[in-house]
């Protein structure tokens, strides 16, 4: 009789710790799926930041994806500007010849550069007729050169004579004989004033162009 107490006794010890035992099972796998949906989640938000982030890289992508031929300026010297983007598509503007094989050469069948050192751009016409075009653009071609120029103009310095005052014809420049009515120019009389050459206002910058 007292064994079977015993083994009464053991029975529900063995099966509370089953219970046991199955509860913390049931837990852990509660929690085991817990974690899992956070994980989803997680890993759910990390992709949509990583698509944002490659939308972003591609948006970055066209914008530097310039076509061959294309001029750009920069406040960055050569030395540093080469260091983050290649040779082999970049070249500094200066007249340099290139190698037949680069993209720039097959297009324009230019092997040699533009030399836009200390050079301003300017349009070409383009059949442009409204009195704003370059006045010698129908002869021009990407790449050519023109000089600098003054467009033709007068400084004139005139003279009059009133209030009963004569003008003498001896007054520098003037030949024509004396009429008091008459404005009456002169060449002489005019300073030279400026520099060393005609410009805008301006800011140094490089130029660099895309061969590839």
């Amino acid at each position: 009789m007292r064994s079977n107490k015993y083994a009464i006794v053991l029975f529900l010890l063995i099966f509370g710790r089953m219970i046991a035992i199955h509860s913390n099972l049931i837990a852990a796998d509660c929690d085991v799926k817990v974690k899992k949906r956070i994980k989803a989640e997680e890993l759910t938000k990390i992709l949509k930041c990583l698509k944002g982030e490659i939308e972003i890289i591609k948006k970055e992508k066209s914008s530097l994806d310039l076509p061959v031929g294309t001029i750009i300026s920069s406040m960055v010297p050569p030395e540093k500007f080469f260091k983050k983007y290649s040779e082999e598509k970049w070249r500094i503007a200066n007249g340099d010849t290139i190698p037949s094989f680069n993209e720039y050469v097959a297009i324009t069948g230019n092997k040699k550069l533009p030399d836009l050192r200390g050079m301003f751009l300017r349009g070409l016409n383009l059949d442009r007729i409204d009195g704003k075009q370059d006045p010698e653009g129908n002869k021009r071609t990407p790449g050519n050169y023109q000089r600098d120029e003054i467009k033709n103009h007068i400084h004139g310095l005139n003279w009059w004579a009133s209030g009963g005052m004569k003008m003498p014809n001896t007054y520098p420049g003037i030949n024509n004989s004396y009429n008091p009515n008459t404005n009456q120019g002169s060449k002489n009389g005019v300073t030279p004033y400026g520099g060393s050459e005609t410009r805008p206002k301006n800011v140094s910058i490089y130029w660099y162009i895309k061969i590839n």
